[in-house]
């Protein structure tokens, strides 16, 4: 069985759309990514996954950024300062269970 990723690239980030292995290499941030499919079984629908809960993972990924910084105290002034504006947002839309 084979695996497919599915792209919508009709973006205005993805002009001229030319050649589309550079933009899959070199331009995809995989928000164009749609659908993904492993050995038959939707992964991603729509851009949502279908395999797990999204609020599970961004939970999962919240505690690795937590053990980051209990760990590595030592992290550039300049990541920890990005890390924690995005720590913060992501925690408000759990709050807000938009993820």
């Amino acid at each position: 069985m084979r695996d497919h990723v599915l792209a919508d690239y009709v973006s205005f980030f993805n002009l001229p759309y030319d050649f589309s292995d550079r933009l899959l290499v070199f331009c995809e941030t995989g928000s164009s990514i749609k659908y993904v499919i492993i050995d038959g079984k939707v992964i991603l629908d729509n851009g949502t996954l279908a395999t797990v809960p999204e609020k599970d993972v961004h939970q999962e990924l919240k505690e690795q950024v937590d053990s980051y910084f209990k760990n590595y105290p030592q992290s550039s002034k300049k990541l920890t300062t990005l890390l924690d504006s995005w720590k913060a947002a992501l925690d408000k839309l759990i709050q807000e269970e938009k993820v």
